[in-house]
């Protein structure tokens, strides 16, 4: 796209130019005739080039600003491409693959904090949490995870009891019983008794409710002091640097595909702008060209009209003088000349 526009704008910038070229030759004959042939009667009538082309002059002018201020304008869109999407134009080009791939690259070899104020022997990174680590951080995680089995043990027990609840309820049908119930004092005799009936499954929520708070409560306290160790500040510290460039490289990702699409969509309108002004063009050319013709063909005409004249005008007067001449020699010398003038 970007070469189309490019071709397009040279074109327009041709076209310009030839029909300055037109206009510049046709001003330079009728100078050069109105030079020698300003003094002919029939000349007062033809206007100089100036006043006569002012029009299509001022119609170059027009369309010369018109391209001079697109030519910027794709300069601006352009250069945009360059510092703001080339860098990116892998990725972007490759869709959220080619995103992953550069963000893999650049974390690839990056060193996300230097593991200052760590004893020897306590450095760890993500990788080796789970294998064999110093006591205090292994520890600490290896009782993290067991609390987390603990509560998710403790979400299957509830939802299992949940299940056999909603079961239980399901398939215990009363109706018959409300139907010969006579008075309220039985009714609520009734419901007393059916309510007894789920007293163990509400001790069994009530029982993983409260296993389930201690149990936060507890693993809150140990990430706490997970946290507080050196070895896991060291590693936040890691993740937070990763983090802040993570951000980074998406911001600039991201910038880079709206610019894209800016330049995409520029691009596509001065497709559509050179294009329309190359349609203008080639018939304003073409009316020129009739214009420096039709001029040529004027000042053609009138010089011939003029030559004629200004012979008729000669013979005229050396007929005059012929008529007044009586020496021989001067009389032949003058029918010699309109003999001349005759041929």
């Amino acid at each position: 796209m970007r070469a189309t526009v490019e071709a397009q704008r040279v074109r327009a910038s041709d076209e310009l130019n030839q029909v300055r070229r037109l206009l510049d030759e046709e001003q330079r004959a009728s100078e050069s005739v109105l030079s020698e042939y300003a003094s002919e009667p029939l000349f007062a009538g033809y206007q100089p080039s100036s006043r006569a082309a002012a029009f299509y002059r001022e119609q170059v002018a027009e369309n010369q600003k018109k391209l001079d201020d697109a030519a910027g304008l794709d300069n601006s869109i352009l250069s945009d491409y360059q510092t703001v999407v080339a860098p990116w134009l892998p990725a972007l080009q490759n869709g959220p693959d080619g995103i992953a791939s550069v963000l893999i690259e650049h974390f690839k070899d990056a060193d996300f904090g230097d593991g200052s104020g760590l004893q020897p022997g306590d450095s760890e990174n993500l990788v080796d949490i789970g294998q064999d680590q110093p006591v205090g951080l292994s520890g600490y995680v290896q009782a993290i995870q067991e609390i987390y089995d603990q509560l998710l043990d403790l979400k299957r027990v509830r939802r299992s009891t949940l299940n056999e609840l909603k079961a239980f309820a399901r398939d215990d049908d009363i109706s018959d019983a409300l139907v010969k119930m006579s008075d309220a004092k039985g009714l609520q005799a009734l419901f007393e008794r059916e309510l007894r009936k789920y007293d163990n499954h509400i001790q069994r929520l009530q029982t993983a409710a409260s296993r389930q708070g201690a149990l936060v409560k507890h693993i809150s306290e140990e990430f706490r002091r997970l946290l507080e160790l050196p070895q896991a500040r060291a590693i936040n510290q890691k993740w937070d640097a990763a983090e802040s460039k993570k951000a980074t490289l998406e911001s600039q990702i991201l910038e880079a595909a709206q610019v894209y699409s800016h330049v995409r969509d520029g691009l596509d309108k001065a497709n559509r702008f050179y294009s329309m002004m190359l349609e203008s063009l080639e018939p304003f050319r073409g009316q020129v060209n009739e214009f420096a013709v039709s001029r040529a063909g004027l000042r053609e005409q009138l010089i011939k009209q003029a030559v004629h004249e200004s012979a008729s005008r000669n013979q005229a007067m050396l007929q005059e003088r012929l008529s007044h001449t009586t020496n021989p020699h001067s009389r032949q010398f003058v029918l010699l000349t309109l003999t001349t003038l005759a041929i």
